[in-house]
């Protein structure tokens, strides 16, 4: 089945898959993959081309203009097909901008250059991605670091070259006298080839050397990272063996060892220890790594963690980006274990503000637990909004005040890693015009039920939470 090959015939597809609904609503999973149809839709269906010179590629305003106007074009007409169906959707659709580098040589070192007319047409995009020749070599920056970056340096270039083993890529960041950089104020994100999911980033900088974690786009054959520093990046197979979760389930075990591979989670002596309970400090330094947080350079405030405490820069990193507070006391107190809604509510508000999903517009419908009024309220919005989203199950005992395992922490943090960093179903060819395969359009049908096997429409709902004193929190920097 040959694909589409211009914006019309996603539009087309889209248009006749909801008359097949025949004015049923779709449900929590089939308005995700609405969503995600959308977004590869904008990305794919129009991506433009650059012919490099001398190994490298420049993006500026004229670049910008021209993918914003296409990609614009066609979400306006994907809005008003959901607006004539009565649909809302239970997140906010991104707009990425895709760019083709052609005439790249990767045995050589290959050039991206950011112009600082870049930031002058890039609206309201979420992000541009730029093809280095193939879809396994992918440079992204989203639009706010973007920005951010140009208010700060100006003119600055992304060099990748190719390391002397198999696996490995020297990136460097260049200001626009072509000095190195060693650490950006803003994260820019890479894809490079890599075999499995087990696949890890190590990173070997000027502050040391880490397991830097990614996503495996099984579909390309990439994993996907992001990172701050100039540095080596070796790609490779983490497979681990972990001794004691072989009475676990499938799910769970595949859970465990994603995040002990990525580095997110620690072994000892071969153990996961997984009816151990988690900590402050665990829990800190998964999430920071998730993120791509981790900077050894900055200086926590806490009065009770030394420097040679191995969580300190997990701890320092946090502090820094808001993922976590302290106590009235100015104590971070890494030991005390963590109960189990403040783990949900912080993977619930990560979701809202790093992803753009949607609260749920009527609560109840997703806290359908035996013992729901031991939930505190400041939780309530988040934990349905992981209810929704499939991080949890609704239903039965949900034991919000009990600390929280290892094993389930996992889980959950695994399942909110997959969310965050999503990955398309298929592949996608880039030639001199761009084919999108017909089995992403399936993956999309399939996905769609009726309201009556399924939950709510979904709301939006513009509440803030807070925790208090100790609690952990996501919150989007402004500049």
């Amino acid at each position: 089945m040959k694909g589409f090959k211009d914006s019309s015939e996603y539009i087309s597809f889209f248009e006749e898959t909801l008359k097949g609904l025949s004015g049923q609503k779709p449900n929590d999973s089939g308005n995700s993959q609405i969503v995600a149809y959308i977004q590869y839709a904008i990305e794919n269906s129009n991506i433009t081309t650059i012919k490099s010179k001398g190994n490298k590629i420049t993006i500026d305003n004229s670049i910008i203009s021209t993918a914003l106007s296409q990609a614009e074009k066609l979400k306006s007409e994907f809005e008003k097909v959901l607006k004539n169906n009565n649909i809302t959707l239970n997140r906010e659709i991104e707009t990425i901008l895709k760019v083709n580098g052609q005439n790249l040589n990767r045995e050589e070192y290959i050039l991206v250059t950011f112009d600082p007319s870049s930031i002058e047409s890039i609206g309201k995009a979420d992000g541009i991605r730029i093809v280095l020749g193939d879809t396994k070599h992918l440079v992204y920056i989203e639009s706010e670091n973007l920005r951010g970056l140009v208010e700060k340096l100006g003119s600055f270039t992304v060099q990748i070259q190719k390391g002397e083993k198999e696996g490995d890529y020297n990136i460097l960041f260049l200001d626009g006298s072509n000095k190195e950089i060693h650490e950006l104020p803003y994260p820019v994100n890479f894809s490079l080839p890599a075999n499995s999911q087990l696949a890890t980033v190590f990173v070997s900088y000027k502050n040391g050397s880490d397991n830097w974690g990614g996503q495996y786009n099984q579909a390309e054959g990439s994993i996907e990272f992001n990172t701050r520093y100039s540095g080596q990046y070796s790609i490779l197979e983490n497979e681990i063996n972990i001794e004691d979760i072989g009475h676990l389930t499938e799910e769970q075990q595949k859970a465990i060892k994603f995040m002990v591979s990525k580095g997110y989670f620690e072994t000892k002596e071969g153990k996961f220890n997984g009816n151990a309970l988690l900590n402050r400090y665990e829990f800190t330094k998964a999430l920071v790594s998730m993120f791509f947080a981790l900077d050894r350079e900055v200086e926590a405030t806490f009065t009770d963690i030394s420097k040679d405490n191995f969580y300190y820069p997990y701890v320092a990193s946090a502090q820094k980006d808001n993922i976590v507070e302290g106590y009235d006391d100015n104590t971070f107190r890494g030991e005390i274990k963590i109960p189990k809604e403040q783990v949900l509510a912080l993977c619930g508000r990560t979701l809202a503000e790093k992803k753009g999903y949607v609260y749920p517009e009527n609560l109840e419908d997703y806290l359908d637990f035996a013992d729901r009024n031991a939930i505190s309220d400041w939780a309530l919005k988040d934990i349905s909004i992981t209810v929704q989203n499939g991080l949890i199950d609704n239903g039965g005992m949900l034991m919000p005040k009990v600390e929280i395992s290892r094993v389930e922490a996992a889980e959950i943090l695994y399942r909110l890693f997959m969310l965050l960093y999503e990955t398309p179903p298929i592949a996608v060819t880039i030639e001199e015009t761009e084919v999108a395969e017909a089995e992403a359009i399936e993956e999309t049908n399939t996905a769609i039920e009726t309201e009556s096997n399924s939950g709510a429409i979904i709301g939006l709902i513009a509440v803030a939470v807070v925790l208090g004193a100790g609690g952990f929190y996501f919150v989007k920097k402004k500049r």
